[in-house]
C-alpha cells in the first residue's frame, strides 16, 4: 500500500472517485480539480468526506473568517470562522441535501446551525435541486483560470454590496456603430504583416493556429503579443526587466499609417493593440479564461477588449460561455466592433480554408468604453 493511500483500500478509493467523476461528467475541469484517488485519500484521512447512499459530500468547517470573492474580484462577502464549507459533492439531490443538512449542525442539541459556503456547478440539476432545498442563496459567480465556472452559494454569511452591473453579465456583443472611413486601408494589412506573425505560447492555441503581431506591446517589441503580468513564474524570474515595462508604440504603429486613425475613433487610452490570425481548416482556440489578468473589467481604470474583424468569414465563430455556463456562439461581422469580455470562457474555430484576421485593441475602460459597449448589448446579454 502507498503512503498516498492514508491506509485505504485502493479499489475503495477508486470506487469513490468515480462516483466524483461520473458526477461532473463532461464539464470543464482543471488540472486539479478531477477528484482522483488521491484526494479521496486525503479527505477520509481528515474526517472531510461523508458518503451517502448515491454518493458522497466533501466538506470542511472554516478555521477563520475568508473572504468570499466573485469573478471580477471583488469581495461580496465573508464567511464567518466555523462556516461549513462544501468543497465537492456527487450523487442524488437528496443525499446531497441529507448530508450537508445533517453537517450543518453541531452539538447533540442542535442549538448552533452552521453558515454554510458551497461553490457548485451552475448547471447540474442534482446541485441546483439540493441547493434549493437547503434554502442556499446564489450570490455570485467564480471563474477559475481553467475556465471552470461555478455559483456561489451562501446561507448565514455577510454580503457586501458588489457593485456589478448589467455589463457584466456580457460575454460578447456587438459595440456601437462608429464611421471608419480608413477601414479599407485596413483590408492591405495582413500582406504587410505576413512575414512578422508570432506564436502565441498559451495551451489553447491548439495546433499552433493562432497568431498576432503588435502595433502597440510591452517594451514596444513587435513580436512580443504577451502582457508580462500574464506569463509563468519561469518566465518573469528570466525577464525580470520586462516586469515594469511600458505598453507603447512599436514600429508597426509607423508602418501602417491608417492605423492611428481607426485607433482614434476608440476614444479612451489604449494597452495592447496587436493584429490577430486565426488560420483556416479548422484553426482553433479551446475554451478558455483570461481570469489571470485582474485589469480585465469594466470599471475605471480597467481594461476591455475590443475587436475589430479585418478578414473573415461566416465560417469563423466565437463562443462565451454565460455566467450559467451556457454557451452562446456568434460570428463577428466585419467592419463591426466587438466586445469580448475575457474574463469568461470563451472559444474561437475557423472551419473555413481562408485565414481570419481581426484588430485587436485592449482598452482603458472610461465612459465613453462603456457607453460604446452598452449601446447593443441589451440584444446580445443572455
Amino acid at each position: 500500500m502507498k503512503a498516498w493511500q492514508k491506509g485505504y483500500d485502493l479499489e475503495y478509493l477508486k470506487e469513490l472517485a468515480a462516483r466524483f467523476q461520473e458526477h461532473d461528467g463532461d464539464r470543464c475541469l482543471g488540472a486539479f480539480s478531477k477528484v482522483k484517488e488521491n484526494t479521496v485519500a486525503d479527505w477520509l484521512s481528515k474526517g472531510r468526506l461523508i458518503e451517502t447512499p448515491s454518493g458522497a459530500v466533501a466538506c470542511r468547517v472554516a478555521k477563520a473568517n475568508q473572504a468570499v470573492r466573485d469573478f471580477r474580484g471583488v469581495r461580496i462577502a465573508t464567511a464567518f470562522a466555523h462556516s461549513l464549507v462544501v468543497e465537492r459533492v456527487c450523487g442524488k439531490a437528496e443525499d446531497i441535501y441529507e448530508a450537508i443538512y445533517e453537517a450543518s449542525f453541531t452539538g447533540s442539541g442542535r442549538k448552533y446551525e452552521k453558515s454554510i459556503l458551497w461553490k457548485s456547478w451552475p448547471d447540474h440539476l442534482e446541485e441546483l435541486s439540493a441547493a434549493s432545498a437547503l434554502d442556499l442563496k446564489r450570490i455570485g459567480t467564480t471563474i477559475s483560470a481553467a475556465s471552470e465556472i461555478k455559483s456561489i452559494l451562501a446561507r448565514r454569511i455577510k454580503e457586501h454590496q458588489d457593485g456589478s452591473s448589467e455589463l457584466d453579465q456580457i460575454g460578447i456583443t456587438q459595440c456601437a456603430d462608429i464611421e471608419m472611413p480608413e477601414a479599407q486601408a485596413a483590408t492591405m494589412w495582413p500582406q504587410i504583416v505576413k512575414e512578422l506573425w508570432a506564436d502565441h505560447y498559451s495551451s489553447y492555441n491548439k495546433r499552433k493556429s493562432w497568431h498576432a503581431v503588435s502595433l502597440r506591446s510591452f517594451g514596444g517589441d513587435i513580436s512580443f503579443i504577451e502582457k508580462p503580468a500574464e506569463m509563468s513564474k519561469k518566465w518573469k524570474q528570466e525577464h525580470s526587466d520586462m516586469l515594469d515595462a511600458e505598453c507603447i508604440d512599436t514600429l508597426l504603429m509607423e508602418k501602417l499609417p491608417s492605423a492611428r486613425h481607426i485607433l482614434d475613433r476608440i476614444q479612451a487610452p489604449k494597452e495592447r493593440v496587436r493584429l490577430m490570425r486565426l488560420t483556416g481548416d479548422g484553426g482553433e482556440l479551446t475554451r478558455h479564461a483570461d481570469i489571470t489578468d485582474r485589469n480585465a473589467g469594466l470599471e475605471d481604470g480597467q481594461i476591455a477588449r475590443l475587436h475589430y474583424p479585418l478578414v473573415t468569414n461566416p465560417q469563423v465563430q466565437f463562443t462565451s460561455w454565460n455566467l450559467n455556463n451556457a454557451p452562446i456562439t456568434t460570428h463577428m461581422e466585419a467592419g463591426k466592433w466587438w466586445y469580448l469580455d475575457v474574463r469568461k470562457p470563451h472559444a474561437a474555430v475557423n472551419a473555413a480554408n481562408s485565414e481570419r484576421i481581426h484588430l485587436v485593441v485592449d482598452a482603458v475602460v472610461n465612459d465613453w468604453v462603456r457607453s460604446f459597449i452598452a449601446n447593443q448589448s441589451a440584444r446580445s446579454a443572455q
